[in-house]
């Protein structure tokens, strides 16, 4: 049986505290960039 996927792509939306040494990646952006995948995603009629 194929996997049910032929691509993945990963979107880091890790939320950390601003004063942590490793930063998180939410408040770099990631967020709204996961957003617009998603819209973008959706305008195309692809979905799951």
């Amino acid at each position: 049986m194929p996997p049910p996927f032929q691509r993945h792509v990963f979107v880091c939306t890790n939320r950390r505290p601003d004063v942590h040494p490793k930063g998180g990646c939410a408040s770099k952006g990631s967020e709204e960039i996961r957003a617009a995948f998603k819209a973008e995603l959706e305008k195309r009629g692809i979905n799951g």
